[in-house]
């Protein structure tokens, strides 16, 4: 993995895809295009890299956390480091936490988070507070909502703000063997302080003709996928 790393950072820029950061300060013209990342055969996320003279520019952070690396950029010296995350032994974690998988009311603890599934649905509504009716977010035409609530606690602490939010925990819906990134929340689920255990939403926007086969967990501080709970 390792090596791997290695080879890819010739190729890679650090932040987003829209700003990279070379050795001298020389304007170049590249395009952006679109592509499915895939890490020993399985697809995470798309993405929009820079192409310039037939190479693609990924960015540092996003894919060297996806493999399990941590990243830090010193701006004084311009210096980017990677570097392995390690686990509460002390040893270096290669790739990923293998995932615990839970039924619904069945709760599950890896590392510092908790997490108990207790209801998930399907809906055209989404209320703005968990568990109200009324008012509320709505699909677009053709589409459903899938509504997962669930108990999580953590007691990290998040390094550039106050309080998580409920959809840091949430990793991805898997619909016929796709994942689905990008939950949404709403209220107080917009919220969990470190140290309480609360109780709440997240939801996907999917086809109506389509059903989730698994909801995945992670921890919010490593992105590393945790658990999940199978529904089909």
């Amino acid at each position: 993995m390792k090596k791997m790393i290695i080879g890819l950072v010739a190729g890679l820029m650090i932040g987003t895809a829209g700003t990279a950061l070379a050795a001298t300060t020389q304007p170049v013209q590249a395009l952006f295009a679109k592509f499915n990342l895939q890490i020993e055969g399985k697809e995470l996320v798309e993405i929009e890299p820079l192409v310039y003279d037939g190479t693609s520019y990924l960015p540092v952070r996003e894919v060297a956390e996806l493999l399990g690396y941590d990243v830090d950029y010193e701006h004084s010296n311009r210096l980017i480091t990677i570097q392995g995350v390690e686990n509460m032994n002390g040893s270096e974690v290669q790739n990923k936490i293998n995932e615990t998988v839970a039924s619904i009311n069945e709760e599950f603890r890896v590392g510092n988070v908790s997490f108990k599934v207790n209801d998930i649905s399907y809906s055209t509504l989404v209320p703005y507070q968990p568990g109200g009716d009324g008012a509320g977010f709505t699909p677009t035409q053709g589409e459903k909502f899938i509504i997962i609530n669930f108990d999580v606690y953590t007691d990290l602490e998040p390094e550039s703000k106050f309080s998580w939010s409920a959809n840091e925990f949430l990793s991805h819906i898997v619909v016929q063997g796709k994942n689905l990134y990008g939950a949404g929340t709403t209220g107080e689920s917009a919220r969990i302080n470190p140290g309480e255990k609360k109780t709440v939403e997240v939801f996907f926007s999917l086809p109506e003709d389509l059903d989730v086969s698994s909801v995945h967990f992670r921890d919010p501080k490593s992105f590393y996928d945790v658990g999940s709970v199978n529904i089909q």
